[in-house]
């Protein structure tokens, strides 16, 4: 999961959410992204959404519900860049999983929120002591864990690997990567740094990966 090209205000589709709710929940997204979960108020989201707080609990009975309603948007972004990249296009499952790095690459790099994740945010705050908010959590990194777990399973399927590995472990290894990327991405001041940041630890996992496979492969400086 992780910092990606998140508009939370098209997570629904069009015509089915009004459009208050949309701009509450982007806004919910900008700024847990910006000060954490935390930090963030229900008046502050008002604020930066343009409605009012009566609005805001017309559709949400609490800043916990707006919050799992950003994970969601956030989530449902990620599931919509993986589906615009087409990956099950990709005859070969090796070649799928190695463009999954390119996906990586490009959503993070070019986040329209700055870097980050929302569900990230929300668990390393209070999810091990609001599991209504953990317990969510939870569930979101495990789906992004699926999706990559099985893009690996097919390629070991399809190719014998060089090294033996376990799917889900190495799926849990990437997931650690890409969190500890987007927090760590967050504390630099240099837009240009970061993106170094980026691009240097999302290369170093294409790395171990193929090589896994006994495939090559460079990081790009």
């Amino acid at each position: 999961m992780g910092a990606v090209i998140i508009r939370a205000e098209r997570a629904d589709t069009a015509g089915e959410m009004p459009e208050r709710k949309r701009r509450l929940i982007g806004a919910a997204v900008r700024l847990l992204l910006r000060q954490g979960y935390s930090g963030t108020t229900v008046d502050q989201v008002c604020a930066e959404a343009g409605v009012t707080k009566g609005a805001f609990f017309h559709y949400f009975a609490s800043k916990e519900e707006i919050g799992r309603a950003a994970m969601d948007a956030w989530s449902a972004g990620w599931d919509g860049i993986l589906d615009a990249a087409a990956l099950d296009r990709v005859a070969d499952p090796l070649e799928r999983l190695a463009r999954l790095f390119d996906v990586m690459e490009q959503a993070y790099l070019t986040s329209e929120v700055g870097p980050g994740c929302v569900v990230g945010t929300v668990a390393q705050e209070v999810a091990a002591s609001n599991r209504a908010l953990g317990d969510p959590c939870e569930a979101h990194l495990d789906v992004w864990k699926a999706r990559v777990r099985t893009l690996l399973e097919e390629a070991r399927s399809a190719h014998p690997p060089a090294t033996d590995f376990e799917p889900a472990g190495v799926a849990d290894f990437l997931l650690g990567v890409v969190q500890g990327t987007m927090l760590v991405s967050k504390l630099r001041q240099d837009p240009a740094a970061s993106r170094a940041f980026i691009t240097n630890n999302v290369g170093h996992a294409r790395t171990y990966v193929l090589g896994l496979f006994g495939k090559a492969a460079s990081v790009r400086a």
